[in-house]
């Protein structure tokens, strides 16, 4: 039987995992010393989400990243 995974989504430390509109992202591993890539969709109603280029993007499924 499947299972929900634990996802956490974070940009700098702030977490914004709620905020995400998942059927919206896509994923791509760090390779090296090249970056990963990622997009995805912000639904921010509250407008409190603020990000810059540059700021560290993590990605954890299960407690891995």
């Amino acid at each position: 039987m499947p299972f929900a995974s634990d996802i956490s989504i974070q940009i700098d430390g702030s977490d914004i995992t709620n905020k995400v509109v998942f059927s919206s992202a896509r994923f791509e591993s760090q390779l090296g010393a090249i970056p990963g890539l990622a997009e995805f969709v912000v639904k921010d109603l509250d407008q409190t989400f603020s990000a810059t280029t540059g700021d560290e993007l993590t990605l954890d499924i299960d407690g891995a990243r």
